[in-house]
Parts: structure tokens; C-alpha cells; sequence
């Protein structure tokens, strides 16, 4: 099995926020892995990781509002992006293992 690393928040608060090895997800059928080769946390992320945000997040959280990086691998319906597509995304928290 492939693993990778990835900055998650185990419980609400910066305290809790760690590197940790996971499986690498695999894509559904709608979805693209990305392998993230920028990020930024900023004001937004702070407020989610101390659950300042309101209601609707919960933990496990792989915080990152602004990434930047390289699609390696896509689900079948997928169509508007392939494997070495570079792409870059704003305003999303992650949840639930995946990131």
C-alpha cells in the first residue's frame, strides 16, 4: 500500500495539527488526486482549526484554503483534467481523510 504525508487536525485546536502518514486515497469517479506542492494556511484556516468558522467541519481536517499542485492521478468520468495537469484551488478544507 502507498502512503503519503499529509499536515491534519486530529481535534479542534492548533495544538492538535501534526505531519502524519496515511494510504493514498484513491480517486471516485468524479474526483482527481492532486499532489499538493504549495499551500498556504491563512486567517480562515485559523478560525476552522479553532472551530471559530461555525457549524459544519468536523475532525479529522486537512486545512488548506489556497493550494497549488500537479493532478497525478483521475477518476473515470473525469474529463476536463489528466494526469500532469498542474491546477490550483482556494477556499477548501478537507475533511474526513481525505487531502
Amino acid at each position: 500500500m502507498t502512503t503519503m504525508q499529509r499536515w491534519e487536525l486530529s481535534a479542534f485546536g492548533r495544538e492538535n495539527l501534526s505531519l502524519v502518514s496515511v494510504p493514498r486515497p484513491v480517486p471516485g469517479a468524479d474526483e482527481v488526486l492532486v499532489e499538493v506542492e504549495a499551500v498556504s494556511l491563512n486567517f480562515r484556516d485559523s478560525l476552522i482549526m479553532e472551530n471559530r468558522l461555525g457549524a459544519g467541519y468536523s475532525v479529522p481536517l486537512v486545512p488548506g484554503s489556497d493550494l497549488a499542485g500537479t493532478v497525478v492521478e483521475v477518476g473515470p468520468n473525469v474529463t476536463r483534467l489528466r494526469s500532469g495537469d498542474r491546477v490550483i484551488s482556494n477556499d477548501i478544507a478537507v475533511e474526513g481523510g481525505r487531502g
